[in-house]
C-alpha cells in the first residue's frame, strides 16, 4: 500500500516537471518569434545594364517570419514604367494592389520595368507598399537599371555640315 502511494507521488512529481519543461520550451519559442507579422524583403534590386526600350522582369521574394499573417497593401510605384504583379495574377494585365502571406510563409512580387532614360545613366525607380508589421509599416524597394543603346555618340550631337547628294 505504502509503495503504491510513493509511486503515485513520484509520477505526479515527474508529470509536474514535464509540464514545467514544456511550458518553458513554449515560452522560449514565443519569446523568439514576435506575436505579429514580420517582413523580410530585399530593399534594393539592381537589374544591371539593359538595352534601352526593352522590358525586364524579375521576381522579388517577401518572407513573413512572424506569428500572424502579413498583409501588404497600397502597392504603388513612382513611374508608370514599373508594373507589380503577384503570383496569383501573374498572367493578368492587372497590377497587384494587395498580398497576404501566412506566418512563416513566402510571397512573390513579379516586377516588370520598362528601360528608359539616357544610355549609360543609371535610373532609379521606387516601389512602395504598406504592411501590418509594426516595425516596418511602410516598405520602399529601390530598383536600379542602367540603359544601354545599340548606337550612341559622344558628344550627343554631331555636325556633319552639307553633304552633297550621291556621295
Amino acid at each position: 500500500m505504502k509503495s503504491g502511494r510513493v509511486l503515485i507521488v513520484i509520477l505526479m512529481i515527474a508529470l509536474g516537471l514535464i509540464v514545467l519543461g514544456l511550458t518553458s520550451i513554449f515560452n522560449n519559442i514565443t519569446q523568439t518569434s514576435p506575436n505579429h507579422a514580420v517582413i523580410e524583403v530585399v530593399r534594393e534590386f539592381d537589374f544591371g545594364q539593359r538595352e534601352l526600350r526593352t522590358t525586364v522582369e524579375s521576381t522579388i521574394q517577401i518572407r513573413n517570419v512572424g506569428l500572424k499573417p502579413l498583409h501588404i497593401g497600397n502597392i504603388t510605384t513612382d513611374c508608370g514604367c514599373v508594373g507589380v504583379f503577384s503570383a496569383q495574377n501573374e498572367g493578368s494585365s492587372e497590377k497587384s494592389k494587395t498580398l497576404e502571406i501566412h506566418p512563416y510563409g513566402d510571397g512573390h512580387l513579379l516586377i516588370k520595368l520598362g528601360v528608359s532614360g539616357s544610355p549609360g545613366v543609371a535610373e532609379r525607380r521606387r516601389i512602395t507598399f504598406l504592411t501590418n508589421d509594426p516595425t516596418n509599416p511602410q516598405v520602399d524597394i529601390i530598383l536600379r537599371v542602367t540603359s544601354i543603346g545599340r548606337y550612341a555618340s559622344d558628344p550627343a550631337r554631331l555636325t556633319l555640315g552639307s553633304i552633297p547628294i550621291g556621295t
